[in-house]
């Protein structure tokens, strides 16, 4: 049973309980009454009329399902756009002018977002930057974010720019590996890399913690502040590596996999029947509520 569900369950036994717990005070004070014995109790009275009030919660549960619902929707447009991007002829960074088109500062780099680029190059710089935590199937870990200086022709006269490259995913009881001479001796090889393009930069939810540049510690993707990191010569051009040729064949670094469905969080559905069953249930609640005769 999803875990929304449970809570949905959870939520209706929590305003039943609320239901009961509502002063009954009026109600007695009525039937008690001279000249009132026998007659029933106004609505009006004690806890009988709080019951109306609970009609707006079906209302607003059946709203945010249906909000859900338009999300789902926006967000399967937004998957479909990203397929259709992928499938298109891989880009051949060769040039700084190709590297020009990525980090171009005006919106026209959106038309390359999720299109897969091939370069050549080697990773520089000491540690690289793990982002997380991220969850791979069911096990904690981290992005390895590493800088990368392709190969250019020619030459840009001030050197080639210094791109990120996400090499994948690492398990966080193996992140001592990134520290390893192993590791070390893999960034100084000559590197064929395949990626997709993507976002330079994430918009964290009120609960994430703010990046410790400082100290290396990032919990969130932020492209211009993980280049100025990396050095001045960093541009904020983010790949996700789907083939490194320098990776081993049992490295412990997991490379990212081509499909986009799940490069999207994609919960929304699961939303929708949360709310909508909850919606249903007050409904029913609501309605025995307004057709019970009062209890004295």
């Amino acid at each position: 049973v999803p875990s929304y569900s449970i809570a949905a369950i959870m939520l209706g036994s929590r305003i039943s309980r609320a239901w009961q717990a509502l002063p009954r005070t009026c109600t007695r004070a009525y039937s008690t009454s001279p000249g009132n014995v026998g007659n029933p109790p106004s609505l009006t009275h004690g806890r009988y009329r709080y019951r109306y009030v609970f009609a707006i919660l079906p209302a607003i549960a059946f709203g945010l399902g249906t909000w859900q619902l338009q999300r789902a929707k926006w967000k399967q447009n937004i998957i479909q756009e990203a397929k259709q991007q992928v499938e298109k002829d891989i880009i051949q960074l060769n040039s700084a002018d190709d590297v020009a088109l990525l980090s171009g500062s005006s919106n026209e780099n959106d038309q390359y977002k999720f299109r897969r680029v091939q370069l050549s190059g080697r990773y520089v710089g000491g540690r690289p930057m793990p982002v997380g935590p991220r969850v791979l199937n069911g096990k904690g870990g981290f992005y390895v974010f590493s800088p990368f200086v392709p190969e250019l022709t020619p030459p840009p006269p001030g050197g080639a720019p210094v791109l990120l490259i996400n090499r994948g995913w690492i398990d966080k009881d193996h992140v001592g590996y990134l520290d390893s001479p192993q590791y070390a001796a893999q960034q100084k090889d000559r590197t064929e890399i395949v990626g997709l393009v993507r976002t330079p930069q994430e918009r964290p939810n009120t609960f994430t913690p703010d990046n410790q540049p400082d100290k290396n510690v990032w919990y969130w993707i932020d492209g211009p502040a993980m280049a100025k990191h990396t050095g001045g010569r960093a541009v904020p051009v983010l790949l996700n590596a789907i083939t490194d040729s320098s990776l081993p064949p049992k490295s412990k670094i997991v490379p990212l996999e081509v499909d986009i469905e799940k490069q999207f969080f994609n919960n929304h559905m699961t939303y929708v029947a949360t709310w909508y069953s909850l919606s249903a249930l007050l409904t029913g609640f609501t309605w025995y509520l307004v057709r019970s005769p009062p209890r004295l």
